[in-house]
C-alpha cells in the first residue's frame, strides 16, 4: 500500500514471497533510511519507479522473480551505496543503462533471465 511510504525510519523492508501484485509503490522512495528492500518472488508488474533512485542509503535491492517489464531505470545506478542488485527472472527488455558503467560499489549485479 502507498501508506508504507510514511515509515521514514524503516531500515529493512522484506516483502518477499507474498504473491503481491500490481505496481511497486512509488512512495517507497520516501523511506530515506532504507538500506535493504527485498520484494523477491511476488507478482509485481509494470515498471520499477524511477523514484527508487532517491533511496540514497539503499545497499541491497532484490526484485527478482516478479513480472516487471520495460527498461531498467537508470536512476538505480545513481544509488552510490548500492552493493547488491538482483533483477533476475523478470520481463525487462532493452539495454542495460549506460549509467551502470560508472557504478563502482556493486559487488552483485544479476539481471539474468530477462530480455536484455
Amino acid at each position: 500500500p502507498n501508506e508504507i511510504g510514511t515509515l521514514s525510519r524503516l531500515k529493512t523492508l522484506d516483502i518477499s514471497n507474498n504473491a503481491l501484485n500490481g505496481n511497486l509503490p512509488a512512495t517507497l522512495s520516501n523511506l530515506s533510511s532504507l538500506t535493504l528492500l527485498n520484494a523477491e518472488n511476488n507478482l509485481l508488474d509494470n515498471q520499477i519507479p524511477q523514484s527508487l533512485g532517491r533511496l540514497r542509503n539503499l545497499s541491497v535491492l532484490i526484485l527478482s522473480r516478479n513480472q516487471f517489464s520495460g527498461h531498467i531505470p537508470s536512476s538505480i545506478a545513481n544509488i552510490s551505496s548500492l552493493r547488491q542488485l538482483d533483477l533476475s527472472l523478470n520481463n525487462f527488455s532493452g539495454e542495460i543503462p549506460v549509467s551502470f558503467d560508472s557504478q563502482r560499489s556493486l559487488n552483485l549485479f544479476n539481471v539474468s533471465y530477462n530480455s536484455l
